[in-house]
């Protein structure tokens, strides 16, 4: 049964990460919790968007930029974003505007013709992970289940001796 549920959880989690990248995500300096998860997973896992960084395009996010702003993508999609900020400050939301300042590190993560961003799709690197959680917790539940289903067996026994 909590198998099914894994397969659930497996398959909502596309939509609900897409939804969150386009709806809820503010930006690299924001300190609300969606940004940061996202921030980090792209930090952490060297991707871009839920599939590629083409949606970025069609979020919140790209909208609310300056028309004057040629960004697609945040700077966490950046490769080598690990050089211009630490992991700890991106998951304390310690990353503000100077954070991302090197400019030879911007205009290669933007360059026209040849952009320095990371092509994999966060999906790609949490699915797997996720798929693994929810079966150790799903495991966990069914051991312990069992376990206590036998205790109750034991106790049902030693009562039934007693007399």
């Amino acid at each position: 049964m909590w198998w099914t549920y894994a397969s659930v959880v497996i398959a909502n989690a596309e939509e609900e990460m897409t939804t969150t990248l386009e709806e809820d995500y503010v930006s690299e300096y924001s300190k609300d919790g969606v940004s940061i998860a996202w921030n980090v997973i792209q930090y952490q896992f060297k991707t871009c968007g839920v599939n590629d960084r083409s949606e970025w395009l069609n979020s919140t996010w790209f909208a609310s930029l300056d028309p004057v702003d040629t960004r697609q993508w945040p700077f966490t999609c950046c490769k080598d974003a690990d050089k211009q900020v630490k992991i700890r400050d991106v998951i304390e939301g310690k990353v503000d505007e100077s954070s991302f300042n090197d400019l030879t590190f911007v205009s290669e993560c933007y360059d026209p013709l040849n952009p320095k961003v990371n092509t994999k799709g966060s999906k790609d690197e949490l699915v797997p992970s996720l798929a693994i959680s929810v079966y150790i917790v799903g495991g966990i539940c069914l051991g312990s289940a069992v376990f206590h289903l036998i205790a109750v067996l034991m106790a049902i026994v030693m009562i039934r001796d007693d007399d």
